[in-house]
């Protein structure tokens, strides 16, 4: 397995798309952190400094986990390379399992490294290092929130199976981004802008509704340390459980020609 995991490293090094969103979404981290368009609400909310860099880039690390996710497993598929695969005896489950893996290791890169970049970058340009939010509170709100883009590389993994094209795997990975913001227009309650509690039912822990509701729902009202909000991993797990095992089981199934 780790032999293989290693294979497709070195793989998505020839790739420039791995490249150019890699270098794309770190400049992204650091325009979000020189832009300061929060500065209004910092200065209410001191602790929110480093976790408003999650809101900033919810929707762009969304839709790079996904098409990247989208693009490097459906290549094989499209190259007609993954009949070699199997001819060399490499059992489906460990393939399937092994790009996997790898998509997700380098998506938790990618989201620690624009992490890092925007934490440096406010660092360098405030001249000072904020420490009102506890360590246990960050490390949790790190966690949980890491996991949504795994989810969703777990999701494009397993569409990326079924539509065994890059054109169609990426087409239909992000669609669901769009998907998910009308049914959550469906799905608030209240008066119009009310945040807290606004979202209801399984949408409130879609992986892009988590990334863009858990500072409203959690940080602020100082409910980090809650069920209520590892709820949200729990439920980026369940997606990458589930997510799994049907692409697993569609790969074991599927005549691959």
């Amino acid at each position: 397995m780790g032999n293989l995991i290693w294979v497709e490293f070195r793989k998505m090094r020839c790739y420039w798309v791995t490249w150019a969103v890699g270098l794309f979404f770190l400049g992204h981290s650091v325009y979000i952190a020189l832009q300061d368009a929060y500065a209004a609400g910092l200065v209410r909310y001191p602790a929110l400094e480093y976790v408003t860099f999650l809101y900033g880039i919810a929707r762009m690390l969304s839709i790079v986990t996904l098409f990247l996710t989208a693009y490097v497993i459906a290549e094989d598929f499209s190259m007609r390379t993954v009949q070699n695969v199997f001819a060399a005896g490499i059992a489906r489950g460990k393939y399937y399992f092994a790009r996997l893996l790898s998509q997700m290791i380098f998506i938790f890169t990618l989201y620690s490294a624009g992490f890092i970049a925007y934490i440096a970058t406010r660092i360098l340009s405030t001249g000072k290092i904020n420490n009102q939010m506890p360590a246990g509170e960050f490390l949790a709100i790190f966690v949980v929130m890491a996991l949504q883009p795994l989810a969703y590389a777990a999701f494009a993994t397993m569409v990326s199976v079924f539509g065994k094209n890059q054109a169609v795997s990426v087409v239909a990975s992000e669609s669901w981004l769009f998907f998910s913001i009308v049914l959550r227009l469906y799905s608030i309650e209240g008066i119009p802008g009310k945040t807290a509690n606004a979202y209801v039912g399984p949408i409130a822990y879609e992986p892009l509704t988590v990334l863009e509701r858990f500072m409203d729902d959690y940080v602020i009202p100082g409910r980090v340390l809650t069920f209520g909000f590892f709820q949200c991993g729990l439920s980026a797990l369940l997606i990458i459980i589930v997510s799994s095992l049907i692409g697993y089981a569609h790969l074991r199934r599927s005549d691959v020609r």
